[in-house]
């Protein structure tokens, strides 16, 4: 099966599909901000600063997919591979606001390491 490459990504230029990047990843943030304006509280304090802890991990492992991305967005690829570095990164920031506001975590978590599946399936589908 051949797959050809597209010199734009999603029909657009470079700069387009990173900036789709950004915005998605900040929009995501935002809606998970409206969706869970308040944190849930907590009896432990401890278990508080464990959970706050684990959402600033997964928010740097977040920042580091959306650079990963932002990388290869940033040369030609498949359509597909194109989409999941979008997506991947959008709910990895999601899910890890979600934890941080102490809401959903089991959902959020799988959710999280959806995201982090479509980024490291790209990464490594990727021939480049």
């Amino acid at each position: 099966m051949q797959t050809t490459l597209v010199a734009k990504p999603l029909g657009g230029s470079t700069v387009g599909a990173r900036a789709l990047l950004v915005c998605g990843a900040g929009l995501t943030l935002l809606a998970v901000a409206f969706a869970f304006p308040d944190r849930q509280p907590m009896a432990d304090a401890d278990l508080l600063t464990l959970m706050s802890f684990m959402a600033a991990i997964k928010a740097a492992t977040a920042l580091g997919a959306l650079g990963l991305s932002w990388w290869r967005l940033g040369r030609p690829s498949t359509r597909h591979l194109s989409i999941a570095l979008l997506i991947g990164p959008w709910v990895m920031f999601g899910a890890s606001f979600a934890i941080w506001q102490l809401q959903h975590l089991l959902s959020a978590m799988i959710v999280f390491y959806g995201g982090l599946a479509l980024v490291l399936w790209a990464a490594f589908v990727d021939r480049d």
